[in-house]
């Protein structure tokens, strides 16, 4: 059994008035090992682990890059939004909202000007990653906490089909690779993702809707509309340049 750790983590959530980051538990952590768990206490995720804070409550984290096996992660506690509350209602109601809710005015929507589908992918990603959700956009894990050789579908999208990633997520389900905390960042990353589309974009892509989206193949989906658009405006500008 591994000897408990401890670290140092300022630990913030999104206020939802105002989005100023608030704490929500005591700076001082302590780790606790997974051999600590028992079938009575709460059980860890697979892509995450337990801490306890100085008032000895056990706190769920989860996310960051998965580790090669995608037997844990590469990163310990990635983001001081990692944390997710178990016993406080009010403070996972906030935490829910700031994953799952885009209050910005700011939407995508096809052939705007001022917010270009790279711009709006590298919101999503930046999102994905502080609220530690990202985990479960990586279809290749990464070999360590410093190492950039995970692939994310917000970055090698041109790697993988929404087929592929679909089929991906649901052999990791299967397996029980995916727990029920990373099924919940599957749900709440479509959450965000389909909240921050404009509603006039929302209703042109309606047939592409699924009973059941998750974020990684929903962000392809997305991916697939719009470099499919992109390809036949080029096309188009090669007819008209060629007579």
């Amino acid at each position: 059994q591994r000897e408990e750790e401890t670290v140092d983590c300022e630990t913030e959530t999104i206020d939802s008035e105002n989005n100023n980051l608030q704490p929500i538990i005591e700076p001082i952590i302590e780790t606790m090992s997974a051999e600590t768990v028992t079938e009575t206490t709460i059980v860890a995720p697979k892509l995450g682990g337990l801490i306890k804070n100085a008032s000895r409550t056990t706190i769920v984290w989860f996310g960051g890059a998965p580790n090669t096996t995608f037997t844990g992660t590469a990163v310990h506690i990635p983001t001081p939004l990692c944390f997710r509350s178990v016993d406080d209602y009010s403070t996972a109601m906030k935490t829910y909202n700031a994953r799952t809710v885009n209050s910005s005015e700011l939407k995508f929507k096809r052939n705007d000007p001022d917010y270009w589908f790279d711009a709006f992918g590298e919101d999503m990603k930046r999102h994905m990653t502080r609220h530690s959700m990202d985990t479960v956009f990586y279809m290749k894990g990464a070999s360590g906490p410093r190492t950039d050789d995970g692939e994310s579908v917000f970055d090698y999208h041109g790697n993988y089909t929404r087929q592929k990633v679909h089929a991906f997520i649901a052999a990791k389900i299967a397996d029980g690779t995916y727990d029920e905390h990373s099924i919940n960042a599957l749900t709440e990353s479509y959450d965000y993702i389909f909240s921050s589309l404009h509603p006039a974009f929302k209703a042109e892509i309606r047939h592409l809707f699924a009973p059941l989206q998750y974020g990684p193949d929903f962000w392809m989906v997305l991916v697939a509309e719009i470099m499919s658009e992109s390809l036949k405006k080029s096309a188009k500008l090669t007819d008209t340049f060629n007579g």
